[in-house]
């Protein structure tokens, strides 16, 4: 989220490309998480940008889906060996995030922090998502402020099939190719008529 504010206050400034236009955050899986809390947790403060748009992609619905054993050992070992099903890398989980959200639940509870989002919301899934289930979508859903958009891509999995990493000469799959195409419209919409948005 730090990284994210000092990107969306580089913009603003002028320092990198797109100072003047709207800025859509995206989020994918556990970015996806990070977009929401963001937006949420900027909302009506004046002294920071705000976005005019999130489109979050297979994010889960909390901030943190480890047990209480896993979370214990995490926090006594400093990390969790997490396999990646999709490369075949095992992954090291360092303990500052579940730490972060000891120190200050309050500011970890997404479905409290969502419900003061006051920018448009896309909620991107894939219907046959292994990894987040593809409900975590409809959960946020409900506790986002108004009418936010729920797009469950069929038969997508949670990498929307696409290979990790991704061949730069292989076309993108259909399911892909629905999310770039439903991220581009939504960015658009958001430059072109924001507060037609916001009704």
């Amino acid at each position: 989220m730090h990284d994210q504010r000092a990107v969306m206050a580089a913009v603003t400034a002028g320092e990198l490309e797109g100072q003047g236009l709207p800025v859509v955050f995206f989020g994918h899986s556990r970015g996806g998480v990070t977009v929401l809390l963001t937006a949420g947790r900027s909302a009506g403060d004046t002294t920071v940008p705000q976005p005019a748009g999130v489109v979050s992609a297979s994010a889960p619905a909390s901030c943190s889906s480890l047990t209480p054993e896993q979370a214990k050992e995490l926090l006594d070992r400093g990390y969790l060996v997490s396999p990646s099903a999709r490369t075949g890398q095992d992954l090291r989980l360092g303990r500052v995030f579940l730490a972060e959200q000891h120190a200050d639940p309050d500011a970890h509870d997404l479905l409290k922090v969502v419900g003061r989002i006051d920018c448009p919301v896309i909620l991107i899934h894939g219907q046959n998502d292994p990894t987040v289930p593809a409900a975590c979508a409809n959960t946020l859903a409900e506790a986002l402020p108004g009418t936010p958009r729920v797009e469950i891509v069929p038969s997508a999995n949670h990498v929307f099939n696409t290979p990790n990493p991704m061949p730069p000469d292989v076309p993108p799959t259909p399911q892909l190719a629905q999310l770039l195409a439903t991220l581009g419209d939504f960015a658009l919409e958001c430059r072109r008529n924001p507060s037609a948005l916001r009704a």
